[in-house]
């Protein structure tokens, strides 16, 4: 059961990143005017929240699933669209054949974003392909975790033994040679060890409702209100946190205080839930079909300004052309592909 709260947020995260790449294929003008936009590259935090907060009821050990059942049903899940989107990288690539292949090949195994890459390898297809990297070595620590014998450790211990393993993961990475204008630092904040705190927080708010949501939901203002506060401080910082970095993300703990922001609305948009004060069920069921579109907006959504930008039309003419195409390019494909390869995984 898809609950619309999570999927309404994932359409969130997945239109955030997109107008973030699309105001650079703004004219000058407009893309010097929208600047700010950049910001909202931490819809990919969003991302790794709602991640953490789905799977926490594997990771602490509340649900049981097999660890062949929990990879089938990622490979379906993650593979048909991604197998589509490098279609298009491939057809859309500049580059050298025998690189293609070769980088293709690392793509297929999800090592686009591995510690031993540079910069623009991480980039070589799309920007945003190092994030499928270190979602699928959390994947990885959940299957883990699945052998893991619920006798030896209890799910309040695995709670805080990931806390103080992903602090210690993002303190030893952020603060070793820290230097957020260099490549070689900025790739090594794209890995799951400086980046499992983000998941942490949406664990910490699946705990927060397993075991104190009735208490703490009439609360849910204070939740929204902080949440807001630190977002909105973040977006008017942004423009310093630029300046000191290499690239629109400034990583760190920048971006660790945004997935601390988005932890606080989804805990406070959930306990409200649980009030019954969110809207009627129609504006459920939208959110529910936006968020099913959102995987494939994020993957597509570049590769399909680049096919637009070749038609010669005006800049900010392409950029609208190629939102509208993305929209219902998702949409459709899944409704073809996407759901029917998830069920599919699913029923076997």
């Amino acid at each position: 059961m898809f609950n619309p709260v999570v999927e309404g947020l994932r359409a969130v995260g997945a239109l955030m990143v997109l107008v973030h790449h699309y105001v650079f294929y703004l004219t000058p003008v407009w893309a010097e005017r929208l600047l700010g936009l950049h910001f909202f590259h931490v819809g990919v935090d969003l991302f790794f929240v709602l991640t953490g907060y789905l799977f926490a009821p594997l990771l602490l050990g509340f649900h049981t699933q097999t660890i062949k059942v929990f990879v089938r049903r990622r490979i379906w899940r993650l593979y048909p669209m991604y197998l589509i989107s490098l279609i298009l990288a491939l057809f859309l690539s500049a580059g050298d054949l025998g690189e293609d292949l070769f980088q293709l090949l690392r793509h297929l195994l999800f090592l686009q974003a591995a510690p031993d890459q540079n910069l623009a390898d991480v980039g070589y297809f799309s920007e945003v392909y190092w994030t499928l990297t270190v979602e699928v070595a959390f994947y990885v620590l959940i299957a883990l975790s699945l052998k893991l014998p619920h006798s030896w450790l209890s799910s309040s211990q695995r709670f805080w033994w990931l806390a103080v393993i992903a602090m210690v993961g993002f303190i030893t990475l952020y603060s070793f040679q820290y230097a957020p204008s260099n490549k070689d630092w900025v790739v090594r904040q794209a890995q799951l060890p400086a980046l499992l705190i983000e998941f942490w927080f949406g664990m910490a708010v699946f705990w927060l409702l397993k075991q104190s949501g009735d208490h703490y939901k009439h609360y849910y203002p204070l939740f929204l209100g902080f949440g807001l506060v630190i977002l909105v401080a973040l977006y008017w910082y942004y423009p310093t946190a630029l300046a000191e970095s290499i690239s629109p993300r400034p990583f760190g703990w920048f971006n660790v205080l945004a997935a601390f922001g988005f932890a606080l609305l989804l805990a406070g948009i959930l306990l409200a839930q649980q009030k019954g004060l969110l809207l009627p069920k129609s504006w459920g069921q939208m959110a529910v079909k936006a968020g099913a579109g959102s995987y494939g907006i994020y993957l597509l959504h570049d590769f399909i300004a680049q096919l637009v930008f070749l038609w010669a039309m005006p800049p900010n003419i392409s950029v609208v052309t190629a939102l509208l195409l993305t929209l219902c390019t998702s949409v459709l494909l899944y409704k073809w592909v996407e759901a029917p390869c998830r069920e599919y995984g699913r029923s076997k």
